[in-house]
Parts: structure tokens; C-alpha cells; sequence
């Protein structure tokens, strides 16, 4: 189903995090979608974000998720349906977020980084100083794939959440290779 659509059934149900502390670009961009598609924004009554998943919320007295298919998976709904075209999305480097009202899955937003120029020429110039360069992420395989080959980095660690970036890190270190990170978040 598409957000128009989900906008025409359920306007009102819909997360407000702008208010609620939660300041990721993941947040802004279907906050800002949201905006423009003239969908009301309200606020929840409980939130609590899920670090590598998404959010769960209380708005209007109906359980909103919004995540990726983890969670989906973790409140035991059923988006193998959209399987295929979840893959295509994420092979063009696109990041699928579903939303749920009730455990009932209303809508696939599709989010898209824009990658800066300026960031495939550090990449460039890292690796012409005889640098490796890996890239460590939040992001899906595929999505992750997709970004990294824009940017011509070889080595992509994928999927993994933020409780978990230290340990690769750690990792890596203890491989004799000596880290510098640089980061979004």
C-alpha cells in the first residue's frame, strides 16, 4: 500500500517524534513526507525508539510501529508479501521502513540517502593514500551494497545495530588494523 493511500484511510494515525525527542534522519524525512502530503501529525502517548528497528508508539489508542522488517518480525507481522519488491527498493539503495497500526501492516515508506559528492572523493583520496575503507552500517545488505558501490567502497558491514558498532570496531582492532570512524550519528 502506498502512503496516499494509507493518508485517504487513516490520516490521523500517524507518529509524531518531532515532539517526542527522537531526531533521526529517518524520523525527519517521514516527518517531512508527511508534512508535505498534508497528513496530521500527532503526537503519541507512548514512544519508545527500538535502536536497529524502528519505534513503537500509542497514538490515539492504537499501537503504531514504524521499522524495518525486524521489528515487523519481532510483533510477529506478516510482510513476506512485499518481499520482492522490498529487494528491488533496497538494491537501488533505497531503505524500506513499514508502518503498522495494530499489527496490521498500512504502508512501505521508501527513504533514499542522497550520497554527497564530497563523500566519494574523501573515499577516493583515502584509498589512493593506500587506505582501506569500510563501511560499517545500520542498513540492509543490499541498500548497504548499493551505497557503498556509489562510493567504491569494497568492504560493507551491514545490518548492524548501533549497540553493536563498538564490537566490530573491537574487532577490527584486534586484527591489527588501526581505526579511524567517521560517522552520521
Amino acid at each position: 500500500m502506498r502512503l496516499e493511500t494509507f493518508r485517504r484511510r487513516r490520516s490521523s494515525v500517524t507518529l509524531g517524534p518531532r515532539k517526542k525527542g527522537v531526531n533521526t534522519p529517518l524520523a525527519q524525512a517521514v516527518v517531512n513526507g508527511a508534512r508535505k502530503m498534508n497528513v496530521d501529525l500527532t503526537d503519541p502517548s507512548d514512544f519508545e525508539a527500538l535502536p536497529g528497528l524502528g519505534v513503537k508508539a500509542t497514538v490515539k489508542g492504537q499501537e503504531v510501529l514504524l521499522g524495518n522488517t525486524d521489528l515487523m518480525d519481532k510483533f510477529s507481522i506478516q510482510v513476506n508479501g512485499y518481499a520482492e519488491k522490498v529487494t528491488t527498493l533496497q538494491n537501488q539503495g533505497k531503505t524500506v521502513t513499514f508502518l503498522a497500526v495494530d499489527r496490521e501492516p498500512v504502508a512501505i515508506i521508501c527513504l533514499a540517502d542522497t550520497v554527497k559528492e564530497s563523500a566519494g572523493r574523501a573515499v577516493k583520496g583515502l584509498k589512493s593514500m593506500g587506505l582501506e575503507v569500510v563501511m560499517l552500517t545500520g542498513d540492509n545488505e543490499r541498500t548497504a551494497k548499493a551505497i557503498a558501490q556509489t562510493l567504491g567502497i569494497d568492504t560493507v558491514l551491514s545490518s548492524i545495530r548501533p549497540d553493536q558498532k563498538e564490537q566490530h570496531v573491537r574487532k577490527l582492532q584486534a586484527e591489527g588494523k588501526k581505526i579511524v570512524m567517521v560517522g552520521d550519528g
